[in-house]
């Protein structure tokens, strides 16, 4: 920042680029979903069913959104889901509870577990780890999400839990 008096300001940004040239670009994790893929997501927050269900949307997704676990399991017994994006923090059914109930369900239709992500803005501790393995959880996502890390967490449970 230059700065004179009676001449003004002058402020210079500079920013790093994008890549080098030449260098190969990473997916930054929006090309990950080769398939159309159905997509419960559960919150008892209405703007963050929205901001997910918008980015899913975006990237070619259906999306199924319920404000509570007895809405989603409702959703999830009525409509072939293929992942879903829980809240562990509801009110009534929390997440671990709705984890437990996509797992009968499967279990009841002699179905490989619907991939189950665990949303939370807590700090969830070590001594819930018996919580998150009842509850098939195959991974915790932190809130707030962006979008390209969202997309990119997805990617990585679809590829390991459902190749």
């Amino acid at each position: 920042m230059e700065s004179e008096e009676g001449r003004g300001s002058t402020l210079t940004v500079r920013l790093p680029l994008a890549h080098k040239a030449g260098e190969t670009v990473r997916p930054s994790g929006t090309e990950f979903l080769l398939r159309n893929l159905s997509v419960l997501v559960i919150d008892d927050i209405v703007l963050i069913v929205r901001s997910i269900a918008g980015i899913l949307a975006k990237h070619g997704q259906t999306v199924f959104s319920a404000m509570s676990g007895e809405e989603g399991m409702e959703i999830f017994r009525n409509n072939k889901i293929d992942l879903v994006i829980c809240d562990l923090g509801l009110p009534g059914m929390n997440g671990y509870e709705v984890g437990k109930a996509v797992r009968a369900i499967c279990q009841e239709r002699g179905i490989p577990k619907t991939p189950f992500i665990l949303l939370t803005g807590w700090d969830v501790k070590a001594q819930e780890q018996d919580k998150i393995i009842e509850s098939g959880v195959d991974a915790i996502l932190k809130k707030p999400l962006d979008a390209k890390n969202l997309l990119a967490d997805i990617s990585k449970v679809v590829e390991r839990v459902a190749p």
